[in-house]
Protein backbone atom coordinates (compact mmCIF):
# COMPACT_ATOMS: atom_id res chain seq x y z
CA UNK A 1 0.00 0.00 0.00
CA UNK A 2 3.45 2.20 -0.04
CA UNK A 3 2.34 3.12 -3.76
CA UNK A 4 -1.12 4.09 -2.91
CA UNK A 5 -0.06 6.52 -0.01
CA UNK A 6 2.92 7.67 -2.20
CA UNK A 7 1.21 8.77 -4.89
CA UNK A 8 -1.69 10.72 -2.59
CA UNK A 9 1.02 12.44 -0.78
CA UNK A 10 2.90 13.42 -4.29
CA UNK A 11 -0.34 15.33 -5.28
CA UNK A 12 -1.18 12.54 -8.31
CA UNK A 13 -4.32 12.06 -7.01
CA UNK A 14 -7.00 13.05 -4.42
CA UNK A 15 -7.81 10.01 -2.76
CA UNK A 16 -6.78 6.01 -3.45
CA UNK A 17 -7.90 2.79 -2.28
CA UNK A 18 -5.80 -0.20 -0.44
CA UNK A 19 -6.24 -3.03 2.07
CA UNK A 20 -5.13 -3.17 5.45
CA UNK A 21 -4.16 -6.54 7.65
CA UNK A 22 -1.79 -5.59 10.36
CA UNK A 23 -1.11 -1.96 9.71
CA UNK A 24 -1.10 -1.60 5.76
CA UNK A 25 -3.38 1.43 5.00
CA UNK A 26 -2.67 3.07 8.31
CA UNK A 27 1.45 2.82 8.69
CA UNK A 28 2.09 4.11 4.91
CA UNK A 29 -0.40 7.19 5.64
CA UNK A 30 1.56 7.92 8.50
CA UNK A 31 4.82 7.72 7.21
CA UNK A 32 3.76 10.31 4.35
CA UNK A 33 2.15 12.59 6.41
CA UNK A 34 -1.53 11.66 4.94
CA UNK A 35 -4.70 10.43 6.04
CA UNK A 36 -5.23 6.53 6.16
CA UNK A 37 -8.44 4.46 7.54
CA UNK A 38 -8.79 1.00 8.50
CA UNK A 39 -12.55 0.42 8.76
CA UNK A 40 -14.71 -1.61 10.72
CA UNK A 41 -14.04 -5.44 9.48
CA UNK A 42 -17.06 -6.19 7.15
CA UNK A 43 -18.15 -2.43 6.73
CA UNK A 44 -16.36 -2.29 3.14
CA UNK A 45 -16.55 -5.18 0.46
CA UNK A 46 -13.31 -6.89 0.19
CA UNK A 47 -14.62 -8.69 -3.74
CA UNK A 48 -11.97 -9.01 -5.97
CA UNK A 49 -9.19 -8.64 -3.77
CA UNK A 50 -6.54 -11.15 -3.42
CA UNK A 51 -7.07 -12.50 0.66
CA UNK A 52 -3.86 -12.70 3.15
CA UNK A 53 -5.20 -13.44 6.21
CA UNK A 54 -9.61 -13.32 5.94
CA UNK A 55 -10.40 -12.38 9.27
CA UNK A 56 -8.43 -9.29 9.38
CA UNK A 57 -8.12 -8.07 6.18
CA UNK A 58 -10.24 -4.71 5.64
CA UNK A 59 -10.07 -2.46 2.40
CA UNK A 60 -10.46 1.53 3.15
CA UNK A 61 -9.08 4.68 1.57
CA UNK A 62 -6.14 7.14 1.59
CA UNK A 63 -6.66 11.15 1.37
CA UNK A 64 -4.85 14.09 2.27
CA UNK A 65 -7.41 15.42 4.78
CA UNK A 66 -9.93 13.86 7.08
CA UNK A 67 -12.91 14.90 4.90
CA UNK A 68 -11.52 13.24 1.74
CA UNK A 69 -11.18 10.33 3.50
CA UNK A 70 -14.43 10.21 5.08
CA UNK A 71 -16.23 11.09 1.64
CA UNK A 72 -14.05 7.83 0.10
CA UNK A 73 -14.97 6.02 3.46
CA UNK A 74 -18.72 6.43 2.59
CA UNK A 75 -18.32 5.54 -1.30
CA UNK A 76 -16.48 2.38 -0.10
CA UNK A 77 -18.75 1.08 2.73
CA UNK A 78 -22.00 -0.73 2.03
CA UNK A 79 -23.22 -4.04 1.58
CA UNK A 80 -22.00 -6.16 -1.31
CA UNK A 81 -23.87 -9.75 -1.51
CA UNK A 82 -20.93 -10.75 -3.33
CA UNK A 83 -19.08 -10.82 -0.33
CA UNK A 84 -20.37 -12.59 2.61
CA UNK A 85 -18.35 -11.00 5.39
CA UNK A 86 -19.85 -7.78 4.26
CA UNK A 87 -22.49 -6.00 6.85
CA UNK A 88 -25.83 -4.72 5.87
CA UNK A 89 -26.42 -1.87 7.96
CA UNK A 90 -26.88 1.66 6.91
CA UNK A 91 -24.20 3.47 6.00
CA UNK A 92 -23.81 6.49 8.31
CA UNK A 93 -22.70 10.18 6.73
CA UNK A 94 -19.14 10.47 7.95
CA UNK A 95 -18.30 13.55 6.38
CA UNK A 96 -21.47 15.51 8.58
CA UNK A 97 -19.34 14.28 11.55
CA UNK A 98 -16.48 16.22 11.29
CA UNK A 99 -15.82 18.72 13.40
CA UNK A 100 -18.12 17.88 15.66
CA UNK A 101 -17.59 18.59 19.75
CA UNK A 102 -15.71 15.83 22.16
CA UNK A 103 -17.12 17.64 25.12
CA UNK A 104 -18.27 15.47 27.54
CA UNK A 105 -17.22 12.36 25.71
CA UNK A 106 -15.65 9.89 28.28
CA UNK A 107 -12.44 8.27 26.63
CA UNK A 108 -9.93 5.92 27.69
CA UNK A 109 -6.37 5.58 27.10
CA UNK A 110 -5.00 2.11 27.67
CA UNK A 111 -2.24 2.08 29.93
CA UNK A 112 -0.54 -0.81 28.11
CA UNK A 113 -0.02 1.31 25.56
CA UNK A 114 2.51 3.36 26.83
CA UNK A 115 5.58 1.19 27.25
CA UNK A 116 8.92 1.48 28.89
CA UNK A 117 11.59 2.25 26.62
CA UNK A 118 9.05 4.13 24.25
CA UNK A 119 11.10 7.01 22.22
CA UNK A 120 10.65 10.33 23.70
CA UNK A 121 8.85 11.72 20.72
CA UNK A 122 6.01 9.06 20.68
CA UNK A 123 5.81 9.89 23.82
CA UNK A 124 5.16 13.35 23.39
CA UNK A 125 2.98 12.60 20.94
CA UNK A 126 0.95 10.80 23.26
CA UNK A 127 1.12 13.59 25.67
CA UNK A 128 0.15 15.91 23.20
CA UNK A 129 -2.92 13.97 21.61
CA UNK A 130 -4.43 13.75 25.34
CA UNK A 131 -4.00 17.47 26.45
CA UNK A 132 -5.78 18.49 23.18
CA UNK A 133 -8.45 15.92 23.87
CA UNK A 134 -8.85 17.44 27.85
CA UNK A 135 -8.84 20.92 26.19
CA UNK A 136 -11.92 20.31 23.74
CA UNK A 137 -13.50 19.12 26.97
CA UNK A 138 -13.46 15.83 26.87
CA UNK A 139 -13.01 13.11 30.21
CA UNK A 140 -10.13 11.29 30.52
CA UNK A 141 -9.60 7.91 31.85
CA UNK A 142 -6.87 5.34 32.48
CA UNK A 143 -8.12 1.56 31.21
CA UNK A 144 -6.48 -1.44 31.52
CA UNK A 145 -6.56 -4.17 28.52
CA UNK A 146 -4.12 -6.75 29.66
CA UNK A 147 -4.32 -9.08 26.59
CA UNK A 148 -2.40 -6.26 24.56
CA UNK A 149 0.72 -8.28 24.94
CA UNK A 150 -0.85 -11.13 23.19
CA UNK A 151 -1.89 -8.89 20.32
CA UNK A 152 1.23 -9.21 18.35
CA UNK A 153 1.89 -13.13 19.14
CA UNK A 154 -2.38 -13.93 17.82
CA UNK A 155 -1.51 -11.84 14.73
CA UNK A 156 1.50 -14.19 13.70
CA UNK A 157 -0.50 -16.79 14.35
CA UNK A 158 -3.55 -15.86 12.67
CA UNK A 159 -2.27 -14.20 9.56
CA UNK A 160 0.34 -17.59 8.16
CA UNK A 161 -2.42 -19.74 8.99
CA UNK A 162 -4.84 -18.16 7.37
CA UNK A 163 -2.71 -17.25 4.32
CA UNK A 164 -1.15 -20.50 3.84
CA UNK A 165 -4.86 -21.50 3.06
CA UNK A 166 -5.90 -18.99 0.90
CA UNK A 167 -2.51 -18.50 -1.11
CA UNK A 168 -2.88 -22.66 -1.53
CA UNK A 169 -4.90 -21.57 -4.56
CA UNK A 170 -1.76 -20.03 -6.75
CA UNK A 171 -0.44 -23.29 -7.85
CA UNK A 172 0.14 -22.35 -11.78
CA UNK A 173 -3.32 -24.54 -12.38
CA UNK A 174 -5.96 -21.99 -12.03
CA UNK A 175 -4.36 -18.66 -10.95
CA UNK A 176 -1.68 -16.66 -12.09
CA UNK A 177 1.96 -17.62 -13.12
CA UNK A 178 3.32 -20.92 -14.67
CA UNK A 179 6.22 -22.48 -14.48
CA UNK A 180 6.55 -25.82 -15.85
CA UNK A 181 8.26 -29.05 -14.87
CA UNK A 182 8.54 -32.33 -15.73
CA UNK A 183 5.74 -33.90 -13.22
CA UNK A 184 3.05 -31.70 -12.30
CA UNK A 185 4.54 -31.91 -8.10
CA UNK A 186 7.88 -29.73 -10.01
CA UNK A 187 5.58 -27.62 -11.50
CA UNK A 188 3.89 -26.79 -8.50
CA UNK A 189 7.02 -26.27 -6.71
CA UNK A 190 8.45 -24.62 -9.74
CA UNK A 191 5.51 -22.17 -9.08
CA UNK A 192 5.40 -21.20 -6.35
CA UNK A 193 8.89 -21.02 -5.56
CA UNK A 194 8.80 -18.00 -8.64
CA UNK A 195 5.62 -16.38 -7.95
CA UNK A 196 5.97 -15.77 -4.19
CA UNK A 197 9.06 -13.27 -2.75
CA UNK A 198 11.07 -14.60 0.42
CA UNK A 199 8.57 -12.89 2.95
CA UNK A 200 5.18 -14.75 1.70
CA UNK A 201 7.31 -17.85 0.87
CA UNK A 202 7.95 -17.49 5.07
CA UNK A 203 4.72 -16.68 6.30
CA UNK A 204 3.24 -19.75 4.01
CA UNK A 205 5.05 -22.15 5.82
CA UNK A 206 4.69 -20.90 9.15
CA UNK A 207 1.31 -21.06 8.53
CA UNK A 208 1.63 -24.40 7.61
CA UNK A 209 3.08 -25.59 10.63
CA UNK A 210 0.75 -23.71 12.60
CA UNK A 211 -2.15 -25.53 11.53
CA UNK A 212 -0.62 -29.05 11.42
CA UNK A 213 -2.70 -31.46 14.38
CA UNK A 214 0.54 -31.63 16.23
CA UNK A 215 0.70 -27.75 16.94
CA UNK A 216 -2.66 -26.67 16.40
CA UNK A 217 -5.35 -27.05 19.53
CA UNK A 218 -8.78 -25.29 18.15
CA UNK A 219 -10.40 -26.13 21.25
CA UNK A 220 -7.68 -24.41 23.63
CA UNK A 221 -7.58 -21.29 20.91
CA UNK A 222 -11.49 -20.82 21.00
CA UNK A 223 -11.33 -20.55 24.68
CA UNK A 224 -8.73 -18.19 24.63
CA UNK A 225 -10.45 -16.09 21.79
CA UNK A 226 -13.62 -16.09 24.01
CA UNK A 227 -12.06 -15.33 27.57
CA UNK A 228 -10.28 -12.38 25.19
CA UNK A 229 -13.07 -11.16 23.90
CA UNK A 230 -15.49 -10.85 27.17
CA UNK A 231 -12.27 -8.99 28.89
CA UNK A 232 -12.60 -6.67 26.69
CA UNK A 233 -15.95 -6.15 26.37
CA UNK A 234 -16.09 -5.61 30.20
CA UNK A 235 -13.69 -2.82 30.07
CA UNK A 236 -15.35 -1.38 27.65
CA UNK A 237 -18.55 -1.48 29.20
CA UNK A 238 -17.49 -0.51 32.71
CA UNK A 239 -15.97 2.28 31.30
CA UNK A 240 -18.66 3.23 29.37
Amino acid sequence: MTVSASAVAANLCLGATGTDTGGSIRQPAAFTGIVGIKPTYGRCSRWGTVAFASSLDQAGPFARTVRDTAILTRSMAGHDPKDTTSVDLPVPDYEAAIGKSVKGMKIGIPKEYRLDGMSDEIEKLWTQGADWLKAAGAELVEVSLPHTKYALPAYYVVAPAEASSNLARYDGVRYGERVNGKTIAEMYENTRAAGFGPEVQRRIMIGTAITTPTIYGPKRSARSSRRTSRTYSRKASARS
